[in-house]
């Protein structure tokens, strides 16, 4: 009995002094043999992870020097590197490492040291580990990544770190939230500004969306959090603000291309005539005001522009002429002016040539006249392709096409309804599995808590 006492004696005064960093008691009791490993029966905690708790560097340093295990884990999976990282201990954190501690053990959660580091905001101690190989985008059990943790508590200086080295801001966990959504709901207003700066496309950040097709705006809607509400509505007015700003610059840029655009000829022609922009003048496209006056069908600015001598057989880019354009968006009245303004440029030049010319434009005429006879079913074939696209077809070829566009349709809409049906049973299949095990995983911790076993 009394060895039993003593025992247990020597066992309070080892956790004792390391927890207040008494290294010259820690000396004497090892001097009688006592167990540097002992664990507390009230928190599962060795000696060791005791000084880290406190921050106790001699003691550590001391207790490491001695043989104390570096490899132990607490019923909740804490290893020394786990509650150094948990408290941001960094000189605790130096000297494990130093002593070849494994900083990638997961806890029960399947946390590493730098996800503890990035949820409790300690960035000196998520840098210590990250500068020994912890994978910055290692995941734990809820598919968290460590700026998940950063986010959700609203640690902006771990998640500046993170970034860094190479974060992925973009990353989803199983329910499909990004940072962004965590910091939204959880109303940290300044990681959301800072995620949303990171992030190559304001609305790609702002619009995404969860598994349940939420956005980082519902999730602060349904939590109340204003501020967020109201930075985001500001947010989305801005970027609408400055791609407004953007098209008026280019406005700006091309007076006369938006002018043709728009159909207003009394700017177009106070702009050409004042030499503010040449008539034939190309845009970035490669487009001239002709180009945009056709593909709009503004009659009018297309007929004053020809009148002024606009050069309709240009091309943009692209290798389409302004009836080229027409013909695309289907502006049937431009396309007859530009053909008619075609014609007769072909005549005005006949009548230029003199008689020899006309001879040999004759018999150049004649060769034209035969290549086109031979090649008369393909234009057919095209002038059919054209009239479809355009929509002049027949009522009966009409009739065909909608009833086995309808019928194809059709078919696509039941195959897509089995396979989502297909798909939902087997998520829902997955879901049971899943609440399965999380409900056995619980069991076995119960089972093997320490605690319990003392009890």
């Amino acid at each position: 009995m009394s060895s039993v006492v003593k025992q247990h004696g020597k066992r309070s005064l080892v956790i004792e002094a390391a927890r207040t960093g008494d290294t010259k008691r820690l000396m004497l009791v090892a001097k009688t043999r006592a167990d540097m490993n002992v664990v507390d029966p009230t928190h599962g905690f060795t000696p060791l992870l005791w000084a880290c708790q406190a921050g106790h560097l001699e003691c550590l340093l001391w207790l490491l020097l001695h043989g104390a295990d570096v490899s132990y884990q607490t019923s909740k999976g804490w290893t020394a590197g786990h509650v150094a990282a948990i408290t941001g201990q960094d000189q605790c954190m130096k000297a494990l490492i130093e002593h070849r501690i494994d900083l990638t053990v997961r806890d029960s959660r399947g946390c590493t040291t730098a996800h503890l580091a990035a949820a409790h905001g300690h960035a000196g101690t998520l840098h210590t580990a990250l500068r020994q190989g912890v994978d910055v985008n290692t995941t734990d059990n809820s598919e968290w990544m460590s700026i998940h943790h950063a986010a959700f508590h609203g640690r902006l200086n771990c998640m500046q770190t993170l970034t860094r080295w190479g974060a992925k801001i973009h990353s989803v966990d199983y329910n499909g939230n990004t940072p962004a959504h965590l910091s939204a709901a959880e109303g940290h207003l300044m990681c959301f500004k800072y995620l949303l700066a990171k992030c190559s496309c304001l609305y790609h950040g702002i619009n995404m969306r969860n598994n349940l097709g939420e956005t980082a705006r519902d999730l602060a809607l349904r939590f109340n959090k204003l501020p967020v509400v109201e930075f985001i509505g500001e947010a989305l007015e801005t970027a609408t603000q400055s791609r407004s700003d953007l098209l008026e610059m280019k406005a700006l840029k091309y007076p006369a291309h938006t002018a043709a655009y728009r159909g207003d000829l009394d700017t177009l022609r106070r702009i050409v005539e004042s030499g503010v922009a040449n008539i034939n003048e190309r845009d970035e496209d490669g487009s001239s005001p002709m180009h945009k006056a056709a593909g709009q069908g503004h009659l009018h600015c297309l007929e004053w522009l020809l009148e002024m001598g606009g050069n309709f057989k240009l091309k943009n880019n692209a290798g389409e002429s302004s009836q080229d354009v027409a013909k695309r968006f289907a502006q049937l009245a431009a396309v007859k002016m530009l053909k008619t303004e075609k014609v007769d440029v072909d005549t005005e030049e006949l009548k230029a040539m003199g008689p020899s010319q006309v001879t040999d434009s004759k018999a150049f005429s004649s060769t034209e006249e035969q290549n086109k006879a031979e090649n008369t079913p393909n234009i057919a074939s095209v002038h059919d392709s054209n009239q479809k696209n355009l929509g002049v077809i027949g009522a009966g070829d009409e009739d065909v096409d909608v009833r086995s566009t309808t019928k194809h349709l059709a078919e696509q809409l039941e195959a897509e309804r089995v396979r989502r049906e297909k798909l939902e049973s087997q998520m829902d299949d997955c879901c049971t599995e899943l609440r399965q095990l999380r409900q056995a995983l619980k069991r076995v911790h119960v089972a093997d808590c320490p605690c319990r076993n003392l009890k």
